[in-house]
């Protein structure tokens, strides 16, 4: 799988056109082409460092497919960005305070289109504070998340 061709890592090279060419009639003699090419890596890198800057979702509208399924550690599903959206609402509205959050591991299967993280958060909800650690299993199509599967254990359950 190539690269998708979505969020910004620019690389630049000189291209010359020359109108002795016959390419263009007018002077024009060089262009600066930008192409912007951003690896799954570096898309997953992206997502948690939104989500670290507390946007997430922010994230979850740039970097989610609309036709995104999400699977629970318990197989519940959720077909559809607006089901995970109100999933996701549903989740930080339960949220009473937290206390911090991280990422342990990112990789990429850029030959697969898959990405994996690996991480962390601690919070306080109704029933007290736990600590939750996850890995997330991503699936990419278009440069966005067209499939997602969670690995967790909550403490206590």
């Amino acid at each position: 799988m190539s690269p998708s061709l979505w969020i910004p890592k620019a690389i630049e090279w000189p291209y010359i056109l020359r109108a002795n060419q016959g390419l263009f009639t007018n002077k024009i003699s060089s262009l600066i082409f930008k192409i912007i090419i951003m690896s799954l890596l570096e898309k997953a890198q992206q997502l948690c460092q939104m989500m670290g800057e507390g946007k997430m979702l922010d994230a979850f509208e740039e970097l989610y497919h609309e036709d995104v399924v999400v699977v629970e550690a318990n197989g519940d599903t959720r077909n559809g960005k607006a089901a995970q959206r109100k999933a996701i609402n549903d989740w930080m509205g339960s949220i009473k305070e937290n206390h911090g959050g991280g990422v342990g591991a990112i990789t990429s299967n850029e030959e697969a289109g898959t990405t994996s993280i690996e991480s962390w958060v601690d919070v306080t909800m109704e029933h007290g504070r736990m600590k939750m650690e996850e890995v997330a299993v991503q699936k990419w199509k278009d440069g966005q998340i067209i499939h997602e599967r969670f690995y967790y254990n909550i403490p206590g359950q």
